[in-house]
C-alpha cells in the first residue's frame, strides 16, 4: 500500500541491501581474526558476485578454528587485572563496608 506512495525506496532497498551484505563475509573474517582473513576476502571479491561464492566466503569466514588469532597479551592483561591486589574480595568487601 505504501509502496506505491514511495517507488523510489524499493529500489533504494534492491540495491542497498546487497551493497552493504557484500562484504560481510570479509569483515566477519577480520574481526574474527581468521588466519585466512585475506584469502577470504579476495575469494568473496573475485566469486562474492556469485550466490555460490559469497555463501562459500560466508561460511569460511565463520568457521571455528584452533588457528584465530588473538590479541597480543589479551588474555595476560585479563588475568593481571584480577590477580591486582586491589581486585582481591577482601579488599572489595572493605570498600563496601567502609561507604556504609
Amino acid at each position: 500500500m505504501y509502496a506505491a506512495h514511495y517507488p523510489g525506496a524499493a529500489q533504494v532497498a534492491v540495491i542497498g541491501v546487497p551493497i552493504l551484505l557484500y562484504p560481510l563475509p570479509a569483515l566477519i573474517a577480520y574481526i574474527n581474526r581468521r588466519k585466512h582473513a585475506r584469502a577470504i576476502m579476495l575469494l568473496n571479491l573475485s566469486f562474492g558476485w556469485t550466490f555460490l561464492g559469497w555463501v562459500l566466503a560466508l561460511i569460511l569466514a565463520c568457521m571455528p578454528s584452533d588457528n584465530v588469532a588473538q590479541a597480543p597479551g589479551a588474555c595476560v592483561k585479563h588475568r593481571r587485572s584480577l590477580d591486582h591486589p586491589s581486585m582481591r574480595p577482601e579488599r572489595l568487601t572493605d570498600r563496601a563496608s567502609r561507604v556504609e
